[in-house]
């Protein structure tokens, strides 16, 4: 029986799945004889045969995706992998290698980075188009299947709200300047982030997640859930959690986030 699990802590996803099998039948005309030519002997081979069957056509054969799972370890031992270490086959092998060959038993692989890149097609019409600058993995279903069958737990990092990608798609969602609100607001090593309380980007995340545990993910690990943290602090709007954090300086944000969580849970 399928089962799922969510734990907002660490992002947990574990679903179970069955497998399907499909099968193709054959369809045979009848044959159709001239009773009068085989009286009479007369008429030739063609007679005797149906001149209506055609060749049988075998359909093709399309067997779907099905993801599978594992259980998370008892004890977790893992290493971080880059979307460009896991869509270069003879870097990843090694890292692979690696863990094969020690206690280690997870990797977490990035899918989407700080750059805001997806690394894969999810196969969601709605987030396909957001490929994004940085490095793609273009087998990563067969890449976490085949980790499965060494008994490797896939953990897949997703960034959330430190985004410039998708701030640069839909800078109404980013954090703006206060000075200049047409402006978006960028810390000290220049990065953009969305704000916190834009619920667009909440789906946006939800869908991202699923669509990666359908892809073999075991877990779903959620890094940079939080407000910016440097730069110029003094000259920063939040389109969409200005009026939390103003009713409540100590704990606005706290609020803000709160609420991000209870809708991953939902």
């Amino acid at each position: 029986m399928a089962r799922k699990k969510i734990y907002l802590s660490s992002g947990f996803f574990l679903l179970g799945f069955g497998l399907l099998f499909f099968a193709s039948p054959y369809f045979f005309k009848p044959i159709e004889y001239n009773i009068n030519d085989i009286v009479s002997g007369e008429g030739n081979e063609d007679n005797l045969k149906d001149k209506n069957v055609g060749d049988i056509k075998e359909e093709e054969i399309v067997v779907p995706f099905v993801a599978t799972h594992l259980d998370i370890p008892e004890a977790v031992k893992g290493v971080y992998m880059t979307a460009c270490v896991a869509g270069t086959p003879s870097i990843r092998s090694k890292m692979v290698k690696l863990v094969e060959e020690t206690e280690l038993n997870t990797i977490i692989i990035d899918i989407k980075d700080y750059s805001g890149t997806i690394s894969f097609r999810v196969g969601d019409p709605l987030l396909d188009g957001f490929d994004g600058p940085g490095c793609h993995v273009s087998d990563m279903r067969e890449f976490v299947d085949s980790l499965h069958k060494k008994g490797i737990y896939v953990v897949g990092r997703i960034t959330v709200f430190q985004d410039p990608y998708y701030s640069k798609l839909y800078p109404e969602l980013a954090v703006k300047k206060e000075s200049d609100k047409s402006i978006l607001w960028k810390d000290r090593k220049g990065i953009i982030y969305i704000d916190p309380g834009a619920k667009e980007m909440w789906d946006y995340i939800v869908m991202l997640s699923r669509g990666s545990y359908e892809a073999g993910f075991d877990e779903i690990n959620f890094d940079y859930i939080r407000f910016p943290s440097d730069g110029n602090m003094d000259d920063m709007y939040y389109p969409f959690s200005e009026e939390k954090i103003l009713a409540d300086m100590s704990f606005g944000k706290a609020k803000v986030l709160r609420d991000f969580f209870a809708y991953l849970d939902d």
